[in-house]
């Protein structure tokens, strides 16, 4: 039940107004919903472009390129949610297929660049490095992917960094 305005008003009371009128968490509630509404809406883009690329057949590009490999694909989706914790990392993406079958990704940006590389089991990257000292390059296993490709992409996009995991995860 609300407090009567009149008798607020009279005695000067600063009043809190109860949970279930309190239209400050129904907006955060409805902007929140709208952040991952579009990066769901990014992630789903992003899949189509890769059921695209995974439609190529063999000699895609005319010089006996291979078609990209199931394990590129389902490995490049199983870190769109990891990239998409930035969702303009993720929409400023260009996705490249490799004529050896794996899956690249490029980003460019005021003459820098940065690409990752998927393949069946392995990933390799290079971009800058956070605070401009120098070109950062990793490989490793798909599954150990760690936030410095986050932090490399950040800082070539020149997003604020709002994500919180520190590494990947896969799920076998």
């Amino acid at each position: 039940m609300l407090p009567n305005i009149e008798d607020v008003a009279m005695f000067g009371l600063l009043i809190s107004v109860p949970e279930a009128v309190n239209p400050w968490h129904w907006f955060q509630n409805t902007q929140q919903n709208a952040e991952m509404s579009h990066v769901l809406d990014t992630i789903s883009r992003t899949e189509l472009k890769l059921v695209q690329i995974a439609a190529l057949p063999d000699d895609w590009d005319g010089y006996g390129a291979e078609c990209i490999s199931e394990a590129a694909i389902r490995n490049t989706k199983a870190i769109l949610p990891f990239l998409a914790e930035n969702p303009d990392i993720l929409e400023s993406a260009e996705f490249v297929p490799n004529p050896y079958g794996t899956l690249s990704l490029l980003w460019e940006k005021d003459g820098e660049t940065a690409h990752l590389e998927i393949g069946t089991s392995r990933f390799s990257f290079y971009g800058p490095e956070l605070g401009g000292g120098g070109l950062l390059k990793l490989e490793g296993a798909v599954g150990s992917m760690s936030r410095d490709v986050l932090d490399s992409l950040t800082a070539l996009r020149d997003i604020k960094w709002e994500g919180e995991s520190n590494s990947l995860t896969l799920v076998a």
